[in-house]
């Protein structure tokens, strides 16, 4: 510490938990293709781009708690505009019913979604072939039977891939498989297998 700098302090202190965080290990979490559920943490414009709302998402449950990945969704310009059609997926994966979406005009603000448990389907993108990563908000209904579906896909795939490896394993350790030893009908006339043909057949004569 310089002792002549004015604008450092030695003395600090702060409480925190860190109970039920990862590790950070150098860049964010990668999060894999799967469904999750997550929270959204915070929702907001930018001054520059007013016609999009801006969420961020912290899945909230499984390995990858923790991890944020941030959305967004174009603000309707009218009756006609399609993308009011993923703001109803917001607020059904968001646990709004029929019922109360079906009310009248929705008066869609920040604390209608913030701290509220979403269900989502994610999947990574990849920046050097120009795909965008995708994140898309569903019903628990839809939730629930795509994510059983996904989740049984996948054990399948690595069922499959421990049976590959496991056959390869295998067949490499055992090899070829033994010849049958072959025998020449005794020669001698008297039945049964002489001394000197059973030694020729194994190879040591």
């Amino acid at each position: 510490m310089d002792q002549n700098n004015n604008n450092q302090n030695a003395n600090w202190n702060f409480d925190v938990n860190l109970s039920g965080l990862r590790a950070a290990t150098g860049g964010g979490p990668s999060l894999v293709e799967g469904y999750y559920k997550a929270t959204i943490t915070d929702a907001y414009t930018l001054t520059d781009k007013p016609g999009r709302v801006i969420m961020k998402l912290t899945v909230s449950e499984g390995e990858y708690t923790g991890t944020v990945r941030t959305t967004g969704l174009g603000i309707p310009k009218s009756e006609q505009d399609g993308v009011r059609y993923y703001w109803r997926a917001v607020l059904e994966s968001a646990g709004y019913t029929p019922a109360q979406i079906d009310a009248g005009a929705v008066g869609m603000n920040r604390n209608l979604l913030v701290g509220k448990t979403v269900t989502v389907y994610y999947k990574p993108g990849d920046k050097d072939a120009g795909i965008y990563e995708e994140l898309n908000f569903l019903p628990p209904a839809e939730f629930a039977k795509r994510s059983a579906s996904f989740t049984g896909a996948q054990a399948a795939v690595a069922q499959q891939a421990v049976g590959s490896a496991l056959g390869a394993a295998l067949g490499g350790g055992l090899g070829s498989p033994t010849p049958v030893v072959q025998v020449a009908p005794p020669s001698n006339g008297l039945g049964g297998v002489g001394v000197n043909d059973l030694m020729a057949a194994l190879g040591k004569r």
